[in-house]
């Protein structure tokens, strides 16, 4: 339950209730809408951006847990 509690709801409920604007303005501005619809924010190339630094972070991670547990030393 502590993983539930204390890693998922909270990004869950920042993702329900995080708004950028009021839906009010959204409403009267449909202008607002365009750079999501034209993906501006979010194109192949970021996509790829952030695969790349999640590979290479997880590199990372790899061989500094081979290096602190010695794994595949001889004793």
């Amino acid at each position: 339950m502590y993983n539930i509690i204390f890693t998922t709801y909270p990004v869950v409920w920042y993702a329900l209730f995080d708004f950028e604007f009021p839906k009010h303005v959204l409403f009267m501005n449909p202008s607002l809408y365009k750079p999501g619809i034209k993906n501006e924010f979010f194109t192949k190339k970021i996509f790829w951006r952030w695969i790349l630094y999640g590979s290479i972070q997880a590199c990372v991670l790899l061989f500094m847990l081979i290096d602190t547990f010695e794994i595949g030393a001889v004793s």
